[in-house]
């Protein structure tokens, strides 16, 4: 039986090789009922594209440079099904592993991080972020991406969401690998002018 999940994979047409390879085939180990492409567009712009095609009563934005565990996005429906009668819990998120390929190095983290995100807290959130982008969200719950955020755009999502009267569920398993293969968006956008934007739109 398929996962419930329409799964939307902002993907970049340099990355074919290592999406064919890799990142692909472990989202088609998940067995989710639809996956979405869309193609080289700004990555907030084809993610708000792909949710406007899901079908399913689950969302999961994965990047084209992540590999998922088998049994990731089973265990993130089960984690929000299990609160299925709190009308609050938006989403399910967990821990990830990431992972830099020589010569990157990801400017805190170095070449490998285990990120631990631990329980959720509103205040915690908005001291600063600690859900990935590859989380499981209710479709019906999803308030778009904004495409004016470059860098922090899941930081900003959460945040949207929560003011919406939405929180999350931590699953305590690291569930995929995000890998850094070439120059991400993070190499562009200064850290504290991403942070004074996303700050002063939240008015934290």
């Amino acid at each position: 039986m398929k996962v419930p999940v329409s799964v939307i994979v902002p993907r970049l047409s340099k990355r074919g090789s290592w999406w064919v390879k890799f990142g692909l085939p472990s989202i088609e180990a998940n067995d989710p009922e639809q996956i979405i492409q869309v193609i080289d567009k700004p990555t907030n712009v084809a993610r708000n594209e792909g949710a406007a095609q899901a079908t399913q009563p689950y969302l999961f934005f994965c990047d084209d440079d992540t590999i998922l565990a088998r049994n990731c996005l089973a265990q993130l429906v089960e984690a929000i099904e299990l609160n299925g009668v709190i009308p609050h819990i938006g989403y399910a998120y967990c821990n990830y592993t990431f992972l830099a390929l020589p010569p990157f190095r990801h400017e805190a983290w170095g070449s490998a991080h285990t990120h631990i995100a631990g329980e959720f807290e509103a205040q915690r959130l908005k001291g600063g972020n600690f859900v990935s982008t590859m989380s499981l969200i209710r479709r019906e719950c999803f308030p778009g991406f904004d495409p004016e955020i470059m860098r922090l755009q899941d930081w900003d999502l959460f945040l949207t969401m929560m003011e919406k009267g939405y929180t999350g569920t931590y699953v305590r398993e690291t569930l995929f690998y995000a890998f850094q293969i070439d120059q991400g968006i993070s190499s562009t956008v200064p850290l504290d002018e991403a942070l004074s934007k996303v700050k002063r739109k939240h008015g934290i």
